[in-house]
């Protein structure tokens, strides 16, 4: 499996509420999706990518997986034939935004994200696959305004007589786009660097990057929390320490995850890697879960 599908298949979705969505009488801000494939046809068991950029308004924002203090999601939905997979989507590293109640996570100018699909090994005798993907999104500057958007894509079919060993290249944008640091590689990619659950901490230790300071995104699965990471630096070697709590009422049958986004440097452009660890309930400080609704 090549090094670009990798990073298109970590499973990123913590939803929080916005503030409030306004009916200001702002002028409602322009944004856009365009879709596009990553590759100018696609075939049995080779994987297939779409790229969904957005353009977003001077000053405006949309937001990550997880908005933070206040938003909504952006999110990304795609309907297509039995027997393609879909999996989840790929968000890039996050701007951190500033809200009068706190912090958001989200993207300004332009941003674009990636759906991984996995054709199925045979296809009926057609000349292309159809998908159809939609869009919501709410994007903010003082006021909020929720947007939608549909679009069809059609790609080629390989047909059998045209198949080789060989998946099909990456179009030269694409290879390009997939290059950037700011898609969270896994963890295991950097070297003498691990995440381990001690007590009621999630615990990021490594060596310090030339590029800036360490720092955690959190992306909690459901009836998880963070409070503040504190960072230390001893012999080239930083250490995160990030608290966090369990609401066991809050976790919606699914097993709790500490995870979120190991990131270096200040800039949304810089390095970014997946953090998942599993959070074994009985073994964690007492005071860490709660049992019941306060």
């Amino acid at each position: 499996m090549t090094g670009w599908l990798l990073l298109l298949l970590l499973p990123f979705a913590n939803l929080s509420a916005p503030e409030e969505a306004s009916s200001s009488p702002d002028i409602r801000p322009e944004v856009s999706m365009k879709v596009l494939s990553c590759t100018e046809v696609v075939g049995p068991d080779t994987w297939l990518v779409l790229a969904c950029t957005f353009n977003i308004p001077d000053k405006w924002h949309i937001y990550w997986k997880n908005p933070g203090i206040s938003g909504v999601p952006t999110e990304i939905r795609v309907e297509g034939p039995d027997g393609f997979v879909i999996k989840p989507v790929v968000y890039p590293r996050p701007q951190v935004i500033p809200d009068s109640g706190g912090i958001t996570y989200g993207y300004e100018k332009e941003v674009t994200l990636l759906v991984p699909i996995h054709p199925p090994a045979t296809w009926p005798d057609q000349p292309e696959v159809e998908f159809k993907v939609s869009a919501d999104w709410l994007v903010c500057r003082g006021a909020c305004f929720f947007g939608e958007a549909e679009t069809t894509i059609r790609i080629p079919w390989l047909v059998p007589a045209e198949q080789g060993a060989e998946p099909p290249p990456l179009k030269p944008w694409a290879t390009t786009l997939l290059a950037e640091a700011y898609w969270p590689r896994p963890l295991k990619r950097r070297p003498e660097t691990t995440a381990k659950i001690v007590d009621s901490r999630l615990i990021i230790e490594g060596r310090v990057s030339q590029v800036g300071k360490a720092g955690f995104l959190p992306d909690p699965t459901p009836g998880v929390t963070f409070g503040e990471p504190v960072h230390t630096i001893n012999d080239g070697r930083f250490v995160l320490s990030v608290p966090f709590r369990v609401r066991l009422a809050d976790t919606l049958g699914q097993p709790p995850l500490a995870r979120g986004l190991l990131t270096f440097g200040d800039k949304a452009t810089m390095p970014v890697f997946d953090v998942s660890v599993p959070i074994n309930v009985s073994s964690t400080n007492d005071s860490s879960v709660i049992n019941e609704k306060e």
